[in-house]
């Protein structure tokens, strides 16, 4: 599986990451999340699913106002996606508003909330659920 992941703690993630490695998938890994959008819109045909942090840095394409100073930027960041990315995608943090997270995907059946940490197997299944 081919897979764009947008989280600013590479250190938490690395682990898993290299699991999902092993097992074959492939991850485009992005630490910027603005990077990583910008990969992802130019690929997300040829990309299987997503996973994205929910509390990153606001950066350039959001206002620290407009997401609780980073604490929604995830969020901001998901709805930007979904206008062109129809695959699975999984929010997935260890902050933040579980009430919030979930009542904005709510209607989108290809989109789940994921707390970390969580093993790879707690992760590909979430995703293959969505599939």
């Amino acid at each position: 599986m081919k897979i764009v992941w947008i989280d600013d703690d590479s250190y938490r993630t690395k682990t898993i990451r290299e699991l999902l490695q092993f097992q074959g998938h492939v991850i485009h890994f992005f630490t910027e999340y603005e990077e990583g959008y910008d990969f992802l819109k130019l690929h997300h045909a040829k990309m299987e699913a997503v996973i994205l942090d929910i509390m990153m840095p606001p950066g350039a394409l959001f206002d620290p106002k407009e997401t609780n100073d980073g604490r929604t930027t995830g969020l901001h960041l998901y709805k930007l996606i979904r206008k062109f990315f129809r695959g699975p995608i999984l929010l997935y943090t260890i902050f933040g508003d579980r009430a919030q997270i979930e009542f904005s995907i709510r209607h989108d059946p290809k989109a789940k909330y994921l707390a970390k940490p969580a093993s790879d197997d707690e992760i590909l299944a979430g995703i293959y659920k969505m599939k």
